[in-house]
C-alpha cells in the first residue's frame, strides 16, 4: 500500500484563503507516488504509460453539453485567467458544445516526464516553470522543495467490518477509518435489510454526516495524533453508540453532528477515483482530488487543488 505524503505548504489557510491565493496548494507528489509504484511492479515502458494522455491533450475531445454548461457558468473567471481562457476560450470565444478541446502546453509537459522521468518535474525544466508560476502568483514553493520530496510508503490500514477485512489506505487519508465506521453503523442494526429502500438511503446518508463529523478530527500523522479518533472509527462499540443517534423520520440541524465552534461546514466537490484490476488480480486504487473545477492553471496546463486535503 502505497501513501503519497503531501507536504504542506501553508498548514493554517482557511477555506476562504484556499480558493483565492495559491499557498493552500499542496505539494505535488503524484509524479514521485505514481513513478515509485512503477519501478515496483510495472511492466510496460514509462514512456509508453503516457502515450494516450499526450495524444489525448494534443488531439483534443469534444466538448460535451455538461462541461459546455460549466464552462458558460464559468465564464467570468475562465476569461480573467490566461492560462484557463487559452484551453477553455481560445481567440476569446468560450468552447461551445461539440466545439474541440485541446491542451497543447499539457502534452508538451507530459511528453517531458514521459521522456526524462520524475526528474524533469523535481529536479527540471518543468519543475523551474512550476516554481516561477506559483511564486509569480504569491506562492512560496521552491526548487529545494521539490528536489527534496520523498515518497513514503506504509503498510495498509486493516478494518474489519461486517464480516470483512478491509484493507485500505492509512491517515491522513480518511476513505478506510471512514468506510469502515459507516459499515459498522448500518451492520448495528442487525439486519441486513437495514439499508435497504428509502429508509436505508436516510439511515446511509445519516450515518455519513455522523462520519464526516467525526473524520474533521483526522490529519496527517506527522503533524497530528489521530490514533484516538482512528480507534474511534473502526470501534463497532462507537458505531453502536451513533446509530442510536440516527432517527428514522427526521434529520438535525449541523451542530447535532458535528462541534462548529471548532469545524466548519464546506462545499466541497472535485474528487475522483478509480479501481483496475488485471487478469492476475492485482489491484490499484487511486483517488485524485482537484476541489472546484477552472480553480487555476499553471503555464504548464496542470491544475492545482484548491484546498489542502
Amino acid at each position: 500500500m502505497m501513501h503519497l505524503s503531501m507536504n504542506r505548504i501553508c498548514m493554517q489557510a482557511t477555506w476562504i484563503t484556499s480558493i483565492q491565493v495559491p499557498c493552500p496548494w499542496e505539494f505535488p507528489g503524484e509524479i514521485a507516488g505514481l513513478h515509485e509504484a512503477w519501478l515496483q511492479h510495472g511492466r510496460l515502458n514509462w514512456r509508453t504509460l503516457f502515450q494516450p494522455a499526450i495524444k489525448l491533450a494534443r488531439d483534443g475531445f469534444v466538448v460535451a453539453p455538461y462541461l459546455a454548461s460549466s464552462i458558460a457558468k464559468c465564464a467570468k473567471k475562465i476569461m480573467n485567467d490566461p492560462g484557463l481562457q487559452q484551453v477553455f476560450a481560445p481567440n476569446g470565444r468560450l468552447l461551445q458544445a461539440g466545439d474541440r478541446c485541446s491542451n497543447l502546453e499539457l502534452a508538451q509537459s507530459l511528453e517531458a516526464v514521459a521522456e526524462q522521468g520524475p526528474q524533469a518535474f523535481y529536479n527540471g525544466t518543468v519543475g523551474e516553470k512550476l516554481v516561477k508560476d506559483v511564486r509569480d502568483a504569491g506562492g512560496i514553493l521552491t526548487m529545494e522543495d521539490l528536489k527534496n520530496y520523498k515518497v513514503d510508503i506504509m503498510d495498509a490500514l486493516a478494518a474489519n467490518a461486517t464480516g470483512y477485512t478491509i484493507y485500505g489506505m492509512p491517515p491522513p487519508s480518511s476513505g478506510t477509518p471512514g468506510m469502515s465506521m459507516v459499515l459498522n453503523i448500518l451492520n448495528s442494526y442487525g439486519s441486513s435489510k437495514a439499508a435497504e429502500g428509502n429508509l436505508g438511503l436516510h439511515r446511509l446518508i445519516e450515518a455519513m454526516k455522523h462520519m464526516f463529523a467525526v473524520r474533521m478530527n483526522l490529519g496527517d500523522p506527522a503533524f497530528v495524533n489521530t490514533s484516538k479518533y482512528v480507534s474511534k472509527m473502526l470501534s463497532q462499540s462507537y458505531a453502536d453508540k451513533i446509530r442510536k443517534m440516527i432517527v428514522d423520520n427526521t434529520t438535525f440541524p449541523p451542530e447535532y453532528y458535528m462541534n462548529l465552534d471548532r469545524w466548519s461546514q464546506l462545499r466541497d466537490h472535485g474528487t475522483s477515483h478509480f479501481c483496475i484490476v488485471d487478469a492476475e488480480r492485482n489491484a490499484v486504487s487511486m483517488t485524485t482530488t482537484v476541489n472546484y473545477g477552472f480553480w487555476s492553471r499553471s503555464s504548464l496546463a496542470f491544475y492545482w487543488n484548491c484546498a489542502q486535503q
